[in-house]
């Protein structure tokens, strides 16, 4: 049986309710979102692999799009595989906007643990 979750909350709902039970959010009209946008919204999804693989996706795909939302979830706490796979993400994007967020995400405080990580990448992607 499949599980199913609202993006907004992410609290179960039953498959194909029109309206999340909890945040009251309109699921039909979430379920129109772009798939960049679905991407997105699973960055913050409570079990870490989602989110992770939200992650990848969207460096995978290049979206440029998905910078901002990819460097706010990096500035919480999402803990040091996110962290990675978020900084990943940001290294295969590629662009200025996504190299410079990573720059900005390297030098904060919390993220001293994967610092050296961002600085490899940062040395692979400048050295291209």
């Amino acid at each position: 049986m499949t599980t199913f979750f609202c993006p907004d909350c992410w609290s179960e709902v039953r498959p194909r309710a029109p309206i999340c039970p909890s945040c009251g959010s309109n699921l039909e009209a979430l379920d129109e979102a772009s798939y960049v946008e679905k991407l997105c919204r699973a960055l913050w999804h409570p079990e870490g692999f989602t989110a992770r693989r939200a992650a990848w996706l969207l460096g995978r795909r290049r979206e440029g799009g998905a910078v901002e939302a990819l460097a706010s979830r990096a500035e919480t706490d999402c803990g040091i595989y996110l962290s990675k796979g978020i900084f990943d993400a940001l290294a295969a994007i590629g662009t200025k906007p996504a190299l410079n967020a990573l720059r900005t995400l390297r030098d904060s405080e919390q993220r001293r643990l994967v610092r050296r990580h961002a600085d490899a990448l940062l040395g692979r992607v400048e050295a291209r």
